[in-house]
């Protein structure tokens, strides 16, 4: 019997050694994510694999049953494509340093992705922890304690590169945001575990949540650790939640930190003793405020919402969109999850939370297909479409995405789940649910310009009306010559391999029937078609895969990109879209769309017998004689229990 156990262990870590993060992928979350120059960059993540078409679990007793994406994986962003047909996907290997030697971190959870400046080649990695879960599963290695936080990647010569830190620790799980335009990038808060370097192995199951935020200039790679007196929760720090940067408010844009969990108790501790923050108050960093005068650390405010607050949650993901004329800026909140409650509460939901009114809309939902874990970028020319990214579909390891190439698209306007990306949609026009809420039009031209009870600081009142007067940086420092190589332009033979052309709005339309007509059917299945990263002919373009391809011929107003303003979206039923005719609006069609869509998203349950996913996250706290954003620790001894997983 001891034998057979061996022969099966080493012949499925065989198995998994050659398992490819993209062709053989079942899920994938808690990775990061960024967008540049049309191309979508996915860095580690914990990820199941499926084999043979089957979800690779081989039992309690054996291990691998989950791992780790190992390398950087790119989708093209730069032509049209349906996810369950044609899109085109690489896995890029993590090679070492030619300079010094130095190899990057591969398997990488809870970390940031940054863009860096548009002229800069190079996109960036900060912070993140290894996956403790599973250290038997091939190629696993945990971080060094000399292990740098920076890296960036360069796009043209393909080599990674380190950059010295002044932090004594590497942060995860924090609050990330990017003022791309500025060359400033932001992590609050985060958290440090046992998986964070070898000199934190005493923490076992705990963590220790980090005060303070960092600024990484991202023109010269340096950092700046600040205070965050101010926040909301007892100034307690917090992780897993999430931040926006606004570049049209104050003089030089806010960011605007949401949710996240916190323990108000000092030292390291289990995520039993967390509670989460509430969205019926938010926190706004008013950039101006430490960029003018760096030795006060900037200034936060808290401001109170209103609306239909989203109930308490972290692990969601937040774009921003602005209306055409300024007059509201929408941060639109996607997913999560709350693992306090007893049986860990999952969403599927979308919220938008509106500026300068605070006010928050329900968009979407809830649905029965949850989502957590995942990251989301607006995308597409008319930058209209948000673009989600992996997370994991409920509290198990071993139920594959069925949104079987780990993305999916989500138009905000027209307030619709689809399989296209179209890269040459129209400008975003604000979502009709929101146009009710803050007055005006699609257009813009808001009427609640502040919240409902008033502004809580007079001071935020003020940088809430200064106008931008901080200048986007046009081209990146002469420091350092990586920064003044030209955009990156997609290689011809990249170009080839993604290109569907320019969809016509009617074959948009036509997705969007065939994703509500089939989604209960893909959710059943979650098997994919055999892997597809090429466009085929021509005629694919307008046409989706199956036996009940629709053609759409109704009036051009009523297409999703040319919705009447004063409609308000509701969810596109199968019927009302066979059946409208011009004197339809969106407002008339059927209740049942709704209903129906709230599964697109896969599977809500559990399967019985499913290998349960244990929290990995715990609380909030600042070690006692230590100064808000200098993380500091100082233990004299081992701390025991916790239920980190």
């Amino acid at each position: 019997m001891a034998f057979i156990f061996w022969a099966v262990l080493f012949i499925s870590n065989q198995c998994v050694a050659q398992l490819d993060p993209v062709i053989n992928m079942c899920s994938r979350w808690q990775h990061s994510s960024t967008v540049k120059n049309d191309v979508l960059y996915i860095d580690g993540g914990i990820e199941t694999f499926r084999l043979n078409s089957e979800n690779y679990t081989m039992g309690p007793n054996v291990p691998n049953t989950v791992g780790v994406n190992e390398n950087t994986i790119t989708v093209l962003m730069n032509s049209s494509w349906n996810w369950w047909t044609n899109i085109t996907e690489t896995s890029l290997n993590k090679s070492t340093n030619p300079t010094d030697g130095s190899t990057p971190p591969t398997g990488i959870i809870r970390g940031a992705f940054y863009q860096g400046l548009s002229s800069d080649p190079r996109v960036f990695t900060f912070g993140g922890t290894s996956y403790m879960g599973n250290q038997s599963f091939p190629g696993w290695r945990q971080l060094q304690s000399s292990a740098t936080p920076l890296w960036s990647y360069d796009t043209l010569k393909k080599v990674w590169e380190p950059f010295s830190s002044p932090l004594t620790v590497t942060p995860n799980y924090g609050f990330a945001a990017e003022a791309a335009d500025q060359g400033l990038a932001f992590y609050l808060n985060g958290q440090i575990d046992n998986g964070t370097m070898y000199t934190t192995n005493y923490l076992v199951n705990n963590t220790l949540n980090l005060p303070g935020m960092v600024v990484i200039d991202m023109i010269n790679q340096t950092f700046a650790n600040i205070s965050t007196p101010g926040l909301t929760e007892g100034t307690w720090p917090r992780v897993g939640g999430v931040m926006e940067y606004v570049p049209s408010i104050g003089r030089s844009g806010v960011l605007v930190a949401l949710g996240g969990a916190y323990r108000n108790t000092s030292g390291p501790g289990n995520f039993s003793a967390q509670s989460l923050a509430t969205f019926d108050t938010v926190d706004v960093f008013d950039i101006a405020s430490y960029l003018e005068n760096h030795t006060n650390n900037g200034t936060w405010y808290s401001q109170s919402t209103s609306g239909s607050i989203p109930p308490p949650r972290i692990d969601s993901c937040v774009v921003l969109a602005s209306a055409p004329d300024n007059s509201s800026h929408n941060i639109y909140l996607y997913g999560g999850r709350d693992p306090t409650t007893p049986n860990i509460t999952l969403y599927d939901d979308i919220y938008a939370l509106s500026l300068p009114s605070f006010i928050w809309t329900n968009i979407y939902g809830p649905g029965s297909s949850p989502r957590w874990g995942h990251t989301c970028h607006i995308v597409g020319a008319g930058k209209r479409q948000l673009l989600t990214v992996g997370g994991s579909l409920n509290k198990t390891l071993n139920d594959c995405d069925w949104e079987v190439r780990g993305v999916a698209i989500y138009d905000l306007s027209a307030a619709l789940w689809g399989t296209v990306f179209n890269a040459n949609a129209p400008a975003y026009n604000v979502t009709p649910a929101i146009v009710k809420a803050v007055g005006g039009t699609a257009n813009g031209s808001a009427t609640v310009k502040e919240p409902v009870g008033g502004y809580n600081n007079t001071a935020l009142a003020a940088v809430m009306s200064a106008t931008r007067t901080t200048s986007a940086v046009a081209s990146a420092s002469s420091t350092t010559s990586a920064t003044s190589s030209p955009k990156r332009k997609p290689h011809a033979g990249e170009i080839v391999g993604a290109v569907i052309g320019s969809l016509a709005f009617v074959a948009i339309a036509i997705g969007a029937v065939w994703y509500t007509l089939h989604r209960r059917h893909i959710a059943a299945s979650r098997i994919p078609p055999s892997p597809v990263f090429e466009a085929t002919t021509a005629g694919e373009k307008a046409e989706m895969e199956g036996d009940a391809k629709h053609r759409l011929e109704a009036p051009g107003h009523d297409v999703p990109w040319e919705l009447d303003a004063k409609g308000e979206p509701q969810e596109l039923s199968p019927i009302s879209l066979t059946e409208m005719d011009a004197s339809q609006t969106r407002t008339e069609l059927e209740d049942t769309g709704r209903k129906e869509l709230d599964e697109q998203h896969g599977r809500a349950e559990a399967e019985p017998g499913s290998v349960t996913l244990a929290a990995e996250l715990s609380g909030t706290a600042v070690p006692v004689g230590v100064r808000l954003g200098v993380p500091v620790i100082e233990v004299n001894g081992p701390v025991e229990g916790g239920d980190r997983g």
